[in-house]
């Protein structure tokens, strides 16, 4: 039961009500001139407004940020690499071209665990961040998209592991990237939220659960592993907001 006498006020605030979904009931009191005393009841259903939310996730270890080449070739070491071949023991990332050492482009991913992020919630910003392992130049195009999964498992070390995971129909392109001069400094992408969303619109996410992300292109940008060094693993940044429920009122005079 809560009560609170308005006084000559026009209005007056009450604190304390319940916010699951409860019914409460309302009765306001008006002395009308030469009547008397009469009521109103009204009736309102309580719901907990919207929340707001924002994580910061990174790959947590080597084995979740992986390599996979596109075509079979010979490095200039003389090492010979099939198509489809997977890789997530590196100390760094190539986006995308690796001639130096996996003879050509790759398709890099990346996977994060544990996204705290209701279903359904609606995505208002979100990113990757890397931090750039080698100076590196030159043209450079990037497509990402993740994998359209419940909850992204593990990857594998089987040919083409990356590859045969199905992606979401949304994408973000990274066009015209800058060159990469400094050492140790943090490169964002443009806003990925429409490939985030399309993940956790999806009935079956649930918060906690893990996303894969898949990065495919042209050109060559180095950014650090989780090998090279957790505090500059490839980072996901989310922002969310979930729908504040609107109360409905039914309103009975009497």
């Amino acid at each position: 039961y809560y009560s609170q006498s308005q006084g000559s006020n026009t209005g007056v605030n009450v604190s304390g009500l319940p916010t699951d979904g409860s019914t409460i009931y309302v009765r306001i009191w008006t002395s009308l001139p030469n009547i008397g005393w009469q009521y109103n009841d009204y009736q309102y259903t309580a719901y907990t407004a919207g929340q707001i939310g924002v994580i910061d996730v990174r790959v947590a270890d080597d084995g979740n940020d992986v390599e996979q080449l596109l075509q079979a070739g010979t490095n200039p070491q003389g090492v010979s690499f099939d198509a489809g071949n997977m890789y997530d023991d590196s100390s760094d990332l190539e986006l995308i071209n690796d001639d130096a050492y996996h003879s050509g482009d790759q398709l890099v991913g990346l996977r994060f665990q544990g996204i705290g992020i209701p279903q359904g919630a609606t995505i208002t910003n979100a990113y990757l961040e890397f931090t750039v392992d080698e100076p590196t130049s030159g043209t450079a195009n990037l497509t990402i998209k993740a994998q359209d999964a419940n909850n992204a498992q593990a990857f594998t070390s089987a040919n083409f592991d990356l590859s045969n995971r199905t992606t979401t129909s949304a994408s973000t392109n990274w066009n015209n990237i800058p060159n990469w001069t400094s050492v140790g400094s943090t490169q964002q992408t443009p806003d990925i939220k429409a490939v985030v969303q399309e993940v956790v619109n999806r009935s079956g996410w649930s918060n906690g659960n893990s996303m894969v992300f898949m990065i495919s292109g042209s050109g060559r940008r180095t950014a650090e592993s989780a090998q090279g060094g957790q505090g500059t693993a490839p980072l996901l940044h989310i922002e969310y907001t979930t729908d504040e429920d609107v109360a409905s009122e039914i309103t009975s005079p009497t």
